[in-house]
């Protein structure tokens, strides 16, 4: 599971990676850094978050428990920030993996794709991503997606799924 974004970002972009390595590990998990965030500002009582397992609900239960409004301080809120557009500024597609557009009815691993794709476009390089894409059967690439839209209407971010579908195929695909 993805919810958390900005924590996924920590060692994974070396552009961001080094803002990151900056910010302050809470309980030994740099991915708590953008809920910390969230639970600074002091009107926030409730943070909802994509959870699958019952290990992530105690995880975040604690995470609240332990949430302070002054947990972080004004440098790390800045940092938070620039890390925050920049990642935005890098990555295409909006996807945070909660993986509601599954599953598709074409057996279309939507947020596998979003993820290889993504990944192309951080590091500028789609070599390793091109790599994993083609490792997928034929029937869980991108080109079997018949834009029957149900995942778009699922989706609780509002992509345009069927649309960076195609880019992620054209990108990504043996016919690119």
């Amino acid at each position: 599971m993805q919810y958390r974004k900005l924590g996924s970002l920590d060692w994974d972009v070396s552009v961001l990676g080094f803002g990151a390595m900056r910010l302050p590990v809470i309980e030994n998990d740099p991915g708590r850094v953008d809920e910390a965030e969230v639970w600074n500002h002091p009107q926030v009582s409730l943070l909802l978050s994509g959870m699958s397992t019952m290990q992530q609900v105690r995880e975040n239960i604690a995470c609240a428990d332990r949430s302070d409004a002054t947990l972080l301080s004004e440098e790390d809120l800045i940092l938070v920030n620039a890390i925050r557009q920049e990642y935005r500024r890098l990555v295409p597609v909006p996807c945070t993996n909660c993986k509601y557009c599954l599953p598709c009815p074409n057996s279309v691993e939507i947020a596998a794709k979003f993820e290889h794709y993504n990944n192309a476009n951080i590091y500028d390089n789609p070599r390793a991503p091109r790599f994993h894409y083609s490792n997928l059967s034929s029937d869980q690439q991108a080109d079997n997606c018949v834009e029957c839209f149900e995942c778009e209407e699922k989706c609780p971010q509002g992509i345009s799924i069927v649309e960076y579908l195609k880019k992620a195929h054209a990108l990504l695909g043996e016919k690119r």
